[in-house]
């Protein structure tokens, strides 16, 4: 009966042993339209996806030490909303064709602007910025969709690692540096996680960057894909020309 009985058993542990192979889900590979493509390849595709596309919305977070700074973007092709928050102030950034809008509180304006004396003042106040103010390039420079892209994704050269996790989603991890060109001088790696379906837009980043003595972590989604952006400019707004700003 013992015999028989680890018999019976060993049976039973067989069987559900297939089973639990048989049902096993098979591990995501590359799919066709990105196998055996080199890194440069995947990259340019994806950017000219997320063009195609006409707007993404972004949310990165960036950490420093103890400090933090989180960044959510609507960007589109003449219209952006870019909010900000953390432990360098907040403020909120919008571009309507070429008219430029923000507003936030001291610490916000004193980063935004390059000099000026009267943050305080204009804090928390809706400020216009004309497209002659010697601050418009820089302000405005990343906000719609073709420099977006440009100024988010890296440069090469560029290694493919592989299907990986990223934010609970299987994305093919595609890696490269950072543009210090258009980031103020930073240095880094950034990993791009492109999803598996088509048209294989990218899902993330993540970031691994220095700038002078600080080492930054980042992390950034990408969602919401060709949602129109809804850029309300304020009904009053004070022309930062006719301010004391600087």
């Amino acid at each position: 009966m013992i015999r028989r009985a680890s018999v019976v058993t060993g049976a039973l542990v067989a069987a559900m042993l297939l089973s639990a192979c048989g049902s096993t889900t098979p591990k995501p590979t590359i799919p066709d339209g990105l196998r055996g493509k080199s890194g440069a390849a995947i990259i340019a595709h994806s950017e000219a996806a997320m063009l195609a596309q006409g707007s993404v919305y972004a949310i990165n977070t960036v950490t420093f030490g103890n400090l933090y700074e989180t960044t959510t973007e609507h960007s589109g092709m003449t219209e952006s909303v870019q909010r900000q928050s953390g432990s360098s102030g907040g403020g909120v950034v919008m571009l309507v064709g070429k008219d430029l809008y923000l507003e936030g509180d001291a610490n916000y304006l004193a980063d935004t602007f390059a000099t000026g004396t009267n943050f305080a003042k204009y804090a928390n106040t809706p400020l216009y910025v004309p497209v002659t103010d010697p601050n418009y390039g820089h302000i405005s420079a990343e906000l719609l969709l073709p420099n977006f892209i440009s100024s988010a994704m890296p440069i090469g050269p560029f290694k493919v690692h592989g299907v990986t996790t990223f934010n609970h989603h299987r994305a093919l991890r595609v890696s490269g540096v950072l543009d210090s060109s258009k980031n103020q001088g930073a240095m880094g790696t950034i990993d791009v996680y492109v999803s598996l379906s088509k048209p294989y837009l990218p899902i993330g980043l993540r970031g691994h960057i220095t700038h002078g003595a600080e080492s930054l972590e980042g992390v950034g989604t990408f969602s919401d894909y060709g949602r129109p952006v809804q850029a309300v400019p304020p009904t009053h707004a004070v022309n930062t020309l006719t301010t004391t700003l600087r």
